[in-house]
């Protein structure tokens, strides 16, 4: 049976874009974005990237930069509200166990990679971050990002100093971890199986103590994560193709790789959804050369080359068995259908 692929905001990024070209310079950001196959769009915040694609990105970013936190800065530049009315409708929960709750039901609209359970030990809550197995090893980065909105939403519904909260991380290096500490404000225990919060159990069953505005209802968030997150392989192939194809690269092995997956499997489950790589790449090549003969006076053979033909003749046959018209034909009808009457 396929799983569903995993997936997460562009929103995730948060200042990223912005802080390593203030440290590191435009050209650095550039780098990295052709590197993994992703473009940094602050004006689509809801644009679904592949989680792993993602978490390599912000590992990239700490090693280029040398900041072992620097998920961390990015986390606490972020708005607590940035994640819309997911928040807001955590917030209006009447204790801070519904509101934890509703975080982690609502929390796979943001990313399917990441759960956010609560357990509950005698007179000890633990609000853990926990990832999917197939990511555990990209996420330190991503992790240190996410910490401080669980923070902050603590401290956004208790309204209180936070005495007695402390954070487990998996850090071996101590000194990473006596870092962040300082960064927090709070103690930071290392070497622990996982990221979590720790604090008493006795604040689940507190009060709201202020509301977030606006009040929003469960249909006003459902409304706003739009579009879903991938569903299917094919879905997750569609979506990840237009960038790859932009940069050239966009053969299976490619896709597998932004995907985190296997080659075979990803065979495997379009094989299950009863789908044929070959034909979602053609499709895409196909948009995307419709894209360019609208857009650009490119000649068709500088098109086929875009899209990844070296030979016309190959392109020519393609775009037809999808379109039913030849590429010039096609560029042709589109012409006539935008010239003005008269």
């Amino acid at each position: 049976m396929a799983a569903q692929p995993l997936f997460s905001r562009q929103s995730g990024f948060g200042p990223l874009a912005r802080m390593l070209a203030e440290l590191e310079g435009e050209p650095a950001v550039e780098r990295l974005t052709r590197l993994e196959g992703v473009a940094f769009e602050p004006g689509a915040p809801l644009r679904p990237l592949p989680f792993v694609s993602m978490s390599r990105v912000f590992e990239r970013a700490a090693r280029l930069t040398g900041d072992d936190l620097l998920g961390f800065r990015v986390g606490r530049a972020m708005r607590y509200d940035g994640f819309g009315p997911m928040v807001y409708f955590a917030q209006s929960a009447p204790t801070l166990d519904r509101a934890i709750g509703r975080t982690g039901v609502l929390a796979p609209l943001q990313s399917n990679a990441v759960g956010l359970p609560l357990i509950v030990r005698g007179d000890t809550a633990i609000w853990r971050l926990a990832y999917r197995r197939s990511v555990l090893a990209l996420h330190q980065q991503h992790a240190l990002h996410v910490l401080p909105a669980m923070v902050d939403g603590l401290k956004y519904f208790l309204g209180f100093e936070l005495d007695g909260l402390e954070v487990e991380v998996p850090f071996l290096n101590r000194m990473t971890a006596a870092a962040l500490e300082d960064e927090l404000g709070l103690p930071v225990r290392p070497g622990a199986s996982h990221y979590a919060l720790v604090f008493p159990a006795a604040w689940l069953g507190m009060k709201r103590q202020a509301a977030l505005a606006p009040r929003v209802t469960l249909s006003d968030v459902y409304r706003h994560y739009n579009p879903h997150l991938p569903r299917t392989t094919r879905d997750a192939i569609w979506n990840v193709l237009p960038p790859l194809l932009a940069n050239g690269r966009a053969q299976l092995d490619d896709v597998a790789r932004h995907l985190g997956m296997s080659r075979r499997k990803v065979q495997s489950d379009l094989t299950t959804e009863g789908q044929v790589f070959r034909d979602l790449l053609r499709e895409a090549c196909t948009t995307r050369a419709m894209e360019l003969m609208r857009e650009t006076r490119a000649t068709l053979a500088q098109i086929a080359l875009a899209v990844g033909y070296s030979d016309q003749a190959h392109f020519h046959r393609a775009f037809a068995s999808v379109t039913g018209m030849a590429p010039g034909q096609w560029r042709a009808a589109m012409a006539a259908r935008a010239a003005p009457e008269g």
